[in-house]
C-alpha cells in the first residue's frame, strides 16, 4: 500500500515524482528515471495520473536495460525478453485503467488519457508479436519488428500497426515522451489545422520525409534536445495552442 493521504495530496506527490522522472529521461538517466516513476507509483495516485505513470515506466523499462547499440535486430537473450513481457503488462494496465474510465472522467481530465491509451495499445500489439515466436536453440528468441521497436524507442516516435507516419518525430525526440504537452498540442494543430488544408497536407508530406534522420540526430544528444525544446519545439507548441 503507497503512503497515506488524501488523493489530492497523493496526485501531487505523485506527480512531483513523475516529473522527476521525465527530467531524469531527458537527461539520460534511465535508471533513475525508472526509480522516480515507481516511487510516484507508490503513492497510490487517481487513475488518470496513474495511466500516465505507467506509461513512461514501461517505456523507460525498455530503454534502459536493453543495449540498442549492439543488437542486431534478429534475436534477444532470454532476460531482454523478459524485460519484453513485464513491459506488456504494466502496458495492459494501463489500457484497463483506461477502460474502466467512465466518459464523463475522461472528457474532464486535463491529461490527454485517449492518447495514452492509444500510444499503450500500439506498442502493447507491436511488443505482443514478440511472444508468439519459438525459443531458438541457444536459448534466446526469435522477435517480430525487433528493428522498428529499437528505431522507434530510440529516436522517440510512435508505434502503429499499419506504418510509423503519426508522431511528432522531432518534437518528441526532443521531449523525451510522446505525451509531453508539447507534442500533443503540435498533434492536435497538425490533425485539427494543417491536415483539412492542402498546403497543410504537402508540408506533412514533406515533414514526415525530412524528420525522422533529424529527430535520430536530436535524440542522441542531450544538449540538442535541449535546445531543439527550448529554441523550436515549446514556442511552435504555444502558437498551436492558439490556433487549435
Amino acid at each position: 500500500m503507497g503512503p497515506q493521504g488524501d488523493i489530492g495530496k497523493r496526485n501531487a506527490l505523485a506527480m512531483k515524482h513523475y516529473n522527476q522522472g521525465v527530467s531524469a529521461h531527458q537527461k539520460g538517466l534511465w535508471n533513475r528515471a525508472i526509480q522516480e516513476y515507481e516511487r510516484a507509483l507508490e503513492y497510490d495516485p487517481s487513475p488518470e495520473g496513474k495511466m500516465l505513470i505507467l506509461f513512461n515506466y514501461a517505456m523507460e523499462i525498455w530503454v534502459s536495460k536493453n543495449n540498442f547499440d549492439k543488437r542486431n535486430g534478429a534475436s534477444v537473450p532470454d532476460e531482454e525478453y523478459k524485460d519484453a513481457i513485464k513491459v506488456v503488462d504494466i502496458l495492459n494496465q494501463t489500457i484497463s485503467l483506461y477502460e474502466e474510465l467512465s466518459e464523463d472522467e475522461i472528457m474532464n481530465c486535463d491529461l490527454p488519457l485517449k492518447d495514452i491509451y492509444d500510444n499503450a495499445k500500439n506498442n502493447r500489439n507491436a511488443f505482443c508479436g514478440y511472444g508468439q515466436s519459438k525459443r531458438k536453440k541457444d536459448g534466446s528468441f526469435r522477435l517480430r519488428n525487433m528493428d522498428r521497436i529499437i528505431k522507434s524507442i530510440k529516436e522517440g516516435t510512435i508505434l502503429k500497426e499499419e506504418e510509423e507516419k503519426s508522431g511528432c518525430f522531432i518534437a518528441t525526440a526532443a521531449c523525451g515522451t510522446p505525451l509531453a504537452e508539447e507534442v500533443i498540442w503540435l498533434s492536435r494543430f497538425r490533425d485539427n489545422v494543417l491536415a483539412k488544408r492542402a498546403m497543410g497536407v504537402n508540408f506533412i508530406n514533406f515533414y514526415y520525409k525530412i524528420s525522422p534522420p533529424i529527430a535520430s540526430w536530436v535524440s542522441r544528444y542531450n544538449l540538442a534536445k535541449v535546445m531543439v525544446r527550448t529554441l523550436v519545439v515549446r514556442p511552435l507548441s504555444k502558437l498551436a495552442r492558439l490556433f487549435t
